[in-house]
């Protein structure tokens, strides 16, 4: 009985506990289906979980309970059946967002002290930390903004997060990281060498020794005058040359790092410069010869015009004068035409510098016609050379020679250098092609062709003319002063005296090895071309071809009786007019056109081939 007894009890005991269990927990029992874990346990990825074996389980034991409950019971069970507890029952936190995130997601922080910004919907506490273990920290309130301090020491920084919800399951871990960047770098260089000539040395710059943990950019100021001369680059090697000296400068590096942090250092070096040496000259309007040359414009960065020279006046490499701070100097030369003249420059820290320059002779091709009285005019020919009269003339040099096809083919080329594009202006000038013009236009540039270069330009207008002499600061000589140059002051009928032959000048059937046509310029000196014997004929002050070759172009407008109120010092002609005055014979006129009086006229714009001209200059002109 005790044992029916006692088996009564049992069953009433099993039976009481089976009833208890079915009011308590309902349970499902799915048969032949593959094991599914709680949503509780499921783990959730966000950024990187760092312990996939941190998930828990709810805190309540009530799932001890129940599976120490199934095994009383002893109900058999498959292998691969779970039992579940409903979801309906409990709120489900497994799929809710989680982020931590530092400093709003900056890459970088310059203290260890951040903000973190945490999002948990719904979580009740928290728990964060510095490293991934996170089973020594304390749970506390969750917070969507906290104040947290990183380890020490720069670089990258992780700060990991994990979150309980009101039924106590917990998050994954998650983590944010950022790069702390708490030290600013160093700036720091050399250069090699620390002085040095500008224009010349290659100082290198070198900031190798600028340090810090993470990538620098780096750029140069070479002035220290808050404009940076390089862009930002990783390279921490510059090559600079100085244009300029001036002393000590003052060199700026600044750097940057990815975090953000700016320093800059600076250094100074010494730049000197060689002196800059130039001059001025000036020839003397009664001696040519005698040349005064001028430096003071010459300069130098440190000192100045506080600088000494020296002179090589003859352009043998020979120095003609010793070091001296006079910047000017006269030297007489003898005759030249063109020369070159060098001066060399010493500064304080006894640098040198030379500069060359070429001197052309204004003169050399020019005759000197000195200040007087001489007949203009002549009684016994044309109205328009009445009366004869006597007229006062400042001094003032000629050329001793018309112009030249080369020089004007030169003065062609030069003008159009200075005046691009302007080409067509030279129809005022110059007429090409032109009867007998010896000068052409290539396409490119204006050339003399036929060998002509030294024979006398003609097909010019007066303007072309007067634009030559202007161009090279000259003028065109007044009508009393082309007479005086050609007649001199013993009142003579031609250049040379008062007879005239074939060997003294170029006209009509003159039988020169250039018959009816243009002589090269000086022709008639006295030598013997070709079978052909010259006479020197000269004027009386030394002019060459100022009757004979070629007529010439005058400054004063024509008018038949001038003469009759001319003034008698310095006559510039009346102030208007139709023509301009032509003077001298040529070669296409016949023997008593030659005679210095003779006057001629033309208009302005118009060119011929027998017309050329010359310059002169006088102290008025300067």
């Amino acid at each position: 009985m005790k044992n029916s007894k006692g088996k009564q009890g049992i069953r009433g005991y099993n039976l009481v506990g089976i009833i208890l269990l079915l009011i308590i927990l309902p349970i499902s029992i799915f048969s032949q289906q593959k094991t599914q874990a709680p949503d509780s346990l499921a783990i959730k990825k966000i950024k990187q979980v760092t312990r996939e074996d941190s998930v828990s389980l709810s805190k309540t034991q009530f799932d001890t309970t129940f599976q120490d409950s199934i095994q009383q019971l002893k109900i058999p069970i498959p292998q691969d059946t779970t039992v579940r507890i409903a979801s309906k029952l409990k709120p489900d936190y497994s799929n809710l967002e989680l982020n931590i995130e530092i400093n709003n997601g900056q890459q970088y922080a310059r203290a260890r002290d951040v903000i973190l910004n945490l999002i948990a919907p719904h979580a009740k506490e928290m728990i964060l930390g510095n490293l991934a273990d996170l089973s020594d920290g304390g749970w506390q309130p969750f917070q969507s903004m906290k104040s947290w301090t990183l380890l020490e020491g720069d670089g990258i920084k992780v700060v990991y997060f994990r979150v309980c919800y009101p039924d106590s399951s917990v998050s994954p871990i998650i983590y944010d990281e950022i790069i702390l960047d708490s030290t600013p770098p160093i700036a720091k260089f050399n250069v090699q060498p620390d002085s040095g000539i500008a224009n010349e040395t290659l100082f290198n710059f070198d900031a190798t020794e600028s340090l810090h943990n993470f990538d620098l950019l780096l750029r140069w100021d070479w002035e220290d005058d808050g404009v940076f001369d390089t862009d930002w680059s990783y390279l921490k090697q510059e090559v600079h040359q100085y244009r300029f000296g001036g002393g000590k400068k003052k060199v700026q590096l600044e750097i940057k790092d990815s975090g953000g942090w700016v320093v800059s250092t600076t250094r100074e070096i010494i730049v000197y410069s060689r002196p800059y040496p130039d001059f001025n000259y000036s020839q003397d309007f009664l001696n040519p010869l005698q040349i005064t040359f001028d430096a003071s414009e010459s300069g130098d960065y440190e000192d100045g015009n506080n600088l000494q020279f020296r002179w090589d006046f003859n352009a043998d490499s020979l120095w003609d004068s010793v070091w001296s701070f006079d910047k000017i100097i006269t030297h007489t030369f003898d005759p030249f035409t063109e020369i070159q003249v060098t001066v060399q420059a010493k500064d304080s820290q006894g640098l040198t510098n030379t500069h060359k320059q070429k001197i052309v002779n204004e003169y050399s091709e020019m005759v000197f016609i000195p200040a007087g009285y001489f007949i203009m005019g002549n009684n016994d020919y044309e109205i328009d050379e009445r009366p004869s009269h006597e007229v006062y003339l400042d001094e003032f040099w000629i050329n001793k020679y018309p112009v030249t096809n080369k020089q004007y083919a030169t003065f062609l080329n030069e003008y159009l250098e200075k005046n691009v594009g302007q080409r067509s202006n030279l129809s005022n000038f110059f007429e090409i092609p032109g009867e007998d013009s010896k000068i052409q236009f290539d396409g490119i540039k204006y050339i003399v062709v036929d060998s002509y270069d030294h024979h006398p330009v003609i097909n010019v207008t007066w303007h072309g003319a007067e634009a030559y002499c202007r161009f090279y600061g000259m003028r065109l000589p007044t009508e009393a002063e082309w007479e005086k140059a050609a007649r001199g002051t013993d009142d003579r009928l031609y250049p040379w005296g008062n007879e005239i032959d074939s060997s003294k000048a170029n006209y009509w059937d003159s039988g020169d090895p250039f018959d009816n046509g243009t002589t090269p310029i000086g022709f008639y000196n006295g030598q013997n071309y070709y079978g052909f014997q010259t006479s020197n004929s000269s004027s009386f002050f030394g002019c060459y071809d100022i009757a004979g070759n070629i007529r010439e172009w005058v400054f004063d407008w024509y008018l038949r009786n001038y003469y009759s109120n001319s003034p008698g010092q310095n006559p510039l002609g009346p102030e208007t007019g139709e023509k301009k005055v032509v003077r001298g014979g040529g070669y296409l006129f016949h023997a008593n056109n030659l005679r210095v009086s003779f006057r001629y006229s033309m208009l302005p714009d118009k060119s011929a081939n027998f017309i050329g001209f010359r310059c002169v200059k006088s102290k008025s002109d300067h």
